[in-house]
């Protein structure tokens, strides 16, 4: 029986191996995957970050034109009120030209009124009125010099005034063709301002793809974390699987060693009934065949190099229940160390097994128990990385492998 335990231990080994391997090369694909995934979106990010940079050169030129364009209307506008200024200046000089032209106008007209009313007359009175031949000239003389000069004096005036109305002619023209340049301006400002805006919603939009893309890579950089710790993991299941194997056979190497020293035990103690394949304990957990360390040579399970583990250890969920693996008296209950908590079963045959880590009890010292008996319950207690049943066989103090008596 104890050869189809180790055969089905080494065939379940193989297959949990093959398993492993499975599982290893899938979460290698995976991270192969995944680590795509990141390398694309690092490149698409490393894009977006240089179309973002572009748009913002762009919109840093949209700006300069755009204040460029602000300070002409700014001057445009300055030039538009000066020109106004001068426009209203003028028509004041024109509306003053306009009344001393009217004034000097109805002046003029009365005295020409009074020269003309009686030609005769007024020449006669000149000539009368003159003393000599020299006042006569002379009255004469100025009479038409005061007719040439209003009549200058007018026509200086018209002059200037059509002067005025050209120059505020000019001024109007210029002011229609500022004001042209000026709305053309408005509108560029608009433009701009409008360019401005999609140019700024632009960037907002790369913007929130750049956080996307970033979010993305912070994920897959998690996953792969994750799927680096799986793999870490894997990598070490088969190197305890590995080392369970190495561990069984060493321990079927031993098994065939302890068959032959066991001939040799002493005379003086009962011989155990061996059936005829071998075996003659009872399997201690009925309801689990999992064997997680054998007899032997192993790792220590907490890193602390290596170690001669001096039994079989059986996992289980906490709680399971364990029997006695034969008739027998139980020797001891409770605490003992690295064993945690502890029952030992001295048999009739001579052999005393141990059953360590357990969780509770369901015996006493002293009591006879039978084979196949609930005796305790599956625990952690003591030195222990989980919920297992550390078994021992022990002759005469002298531990030795399980596997050798177990049906």
């Amino acid at each position: 029986m104890k050869k189809k335990i180790v055969a089905l231990a080494l065939c379940m080994m193989l297959m949990t191996n093959a398993v492993y391997a499975d599982k290893l090369t899938e979460l290698n694909n995976e991270k192969k995957a995944k680590t795509s995934d990141l390398n694309e979106s690092k490149s698409n990010l490393n894009k977006l970050k240089d179309d973002k940079d572009a748009e913002l050169e762009k919109l840093k030129n949209i700006n300069l034109k755009l204040t460029q364009t602000q300070s002409e209307l700014a001057i445009q506008q300055q030039e538009l009120a000066k020109i106004n200024k001068s426009i209203d200046d003028t028509k004041k000089e024109i509306e003053n030209y306009k009344s001393s032209i009217s004034q000097k106008t109805k002046e003029f007209q009365k005295r020409l009124k009074g020269m003309y009313i009686s030609k005769d007359g007024a020449k006669v009175d000149v000539l009368f009125g003159s003393g000599n031949l020299n006042d006569l000239l002379n009255n004469v003389s100025l009479m038409n010099y005061i007719a040439r000069f209003d009549k200058n004096l007018l026509n200086d005036l018209k002059h200037e005034k059509i002067s005025l109305d050209y120059k505020q002619d000019e001024l109007k023209s210029k002011m229609q063709t500022m004001e042209i340049v000026k709305k053309n301006l408005e509108l560029k400002v608009v433009a701009l301002n409008d360019t401005l805006a999609e140019q700024q919603k632009l960037i907002d939009d790369i913007s929130k793809n750049v956080s996307m893309t970033e979010s993305e890579i912070s994920s897959l950089i998690k996953e792969l974390e994750k799927i680096d710790g799986k793999i870490d993991q894997e990598k070490k299941a088969i190197l305890q699987a590995k080392l369970l194997a190495a561990q069984r056979a060493q321990a079927e190497k031993r098994r065939r060693e302890m068959l032959q020293r066991n001939k040799a035990f002493n005379t003086n103690i009962s011989a155990p009934v061996i059936n005829n394949d071998g075996a003659y304990l009872q399997w201690p957990v009925p309801s689990s065949h999992r064997m997680t360390s054998f007899y032997g040579w192993r790792s220590d399970p907490f890193g602390h190099g290596s170690g001669f583990h001096t039994g079989l250890d059986i996992a289980a969920p906490l709680g399971t229940q364990i029997v006695s693996a034969e008739d027998g008296v139980v020797v001891h209950v409770g605490w003992s160390g690295g064993y945690g908590n502890l029952v030992k079963v001295q048999h009739d045959n001579g052999a005393l097994t141990y059953y360590g880590h357990l969780s509770g009890f369901n015996c006493s010292v002293g009591q006879r128990v039978k084979r196949g008996q609930l005796i305790a319950y599956m625990g952690s207690t003591g030195y222990s990385t989980g919920p297992h049943l550390h078994f021992e066989v022990r002759f005469n103090g002298q531990h030795t492998d399980p596997l050798n008596y177990l049906r």
